[in-house]
């Protein structure tokens, strides 16, 4: 039976309001192991490292899990899901051989649970794991099983995860225009089912994507609902006022697509221009926010004519 806390702290992460779901979960936490709820503790535990993740803290995220031992009484579905976590987490801190070594853990736990959407959720965090090794046809191997499993199970947000690994395997593959059908595809089952966190990134990447094809006016939309959102959802990224997402994507995303990778140095914390202002002002945003986009979009042009 899901807790109260852990309840509360998905629906904070869902709509990325990440600090509140962590204070939910480290309290969760606490109250859980007091009461040895240990399956509930996990259970806690697994989706306060999904959040510490996104904030950028991945030894936090994997330290979570090393705290305390899984006893007896966890169930196996728990001890799989506590496996791909860490999987996924150590991907994204870059212990590439670690993350390996846990999702291949895990694939015998999820056949021995029967459990498909398990299965799933594996194949879109390998998926991860291969985009940070750059094996991009593995990353559209593992996103197309995942789909098929999310399309099958009629699970919505094991098929927009699908999706959006789809689009990814494709945008770093300079295929922008076969990867913005899946994006649009992720974007509208996460619009669906309330996820705006993941919708964030979704317009983030349809942003880069068209700012590729140089398509600069659909670019500046989807970068401009991003921040839109971001405002409305209350979260922050330092000291821009965009999510994590969203930030990360403008920095870093932009130049990848065109081989730029080199020039990311360029642009980085307050050289992105996107000084924010405390409050929006009249519009989407204030006039300064509009400004430090188009700012960026200029500095960008200019690493692509120094090539």
């Amino acid at each position: 039976m899901c807790s109260d806390e852990r309840r509360l702290a998905r629906a904070a992460y869902t709509h990325g309001q990440l600090s509140e779901a962590v204070d939910l979960c480290e309290r969760g936490i606490v109250r859980t192991m007091a009461q040895a709820e240990q399956d509930e503790c996990w259970r806690l535990r697994i989706l306060l490292s999904q959040c510490l993740c996104y904030l950028g803290d991945f030894a936090k995220s994997i330290g979570v899990f090393e705290a305390a031992a899984i006893t007896e009484d966890v169930s196996v579905e728990t001890r799989t899901r506590v496996l791909n976590q860490k999987g996924f987490g150590l991907s994204r801190g870059g212990k590439f051989a670690q993350a390996k070594e846990a999702l291949e853990a895990a694939i015998p736990l999820a056949m021995a649970s029967e459990s498909r959407e398990l299965l799933a959720e594996i194949e879109i965090n390998r998926s991860t794991l291969f985009f940070y090794l750059a094996k991009y046809e593995e990353v559209e191997k593992c996103a197309r099983a995942a789909l098929e499993i999310g399309v099958e199970q009629n699970v919505p947000m094991i098929e927009a995860c699908a999706c959006a690994a789809m689009g990814k395997s494709h945008m770093y593959r300079e295929r922008q225009a076969d990867a913005i059908p899946w994006f649009e595809r992720a974007l509208a089952l996460y619009e669906r089912e309330g996820a705006s966190f993941y919708a964030d990134i979704m317009r983030s990447e349809l942003g880069c994507c068209h700012f590729a094809l140089h398509e600069d006016d659909k670019a500046f939309e989807y970068f401009t609902r991003a921040l839109r959102v971001s405002r409305e959802s209350s979260y922050r990224s330092g000291e821009h006022g965009l999510s994590p997402s969203a930030a990360w994507r403008i920095r870093s995303c932009y130049f990848p697509l065109r081989g730029c990778a080199s020039d990311c140095s360029q642009i980085r914390g307050r050289n992105l221009g996107l000084e924010m202002a405390a409050k929006p002002r009249g519009g989407l945003f204030a006039d300064g926010e509009s400004r430090s986009l188009r700012r960026l979009s200029e500095a960008i042009r200019g690493c692509y004519k120094k090539r």
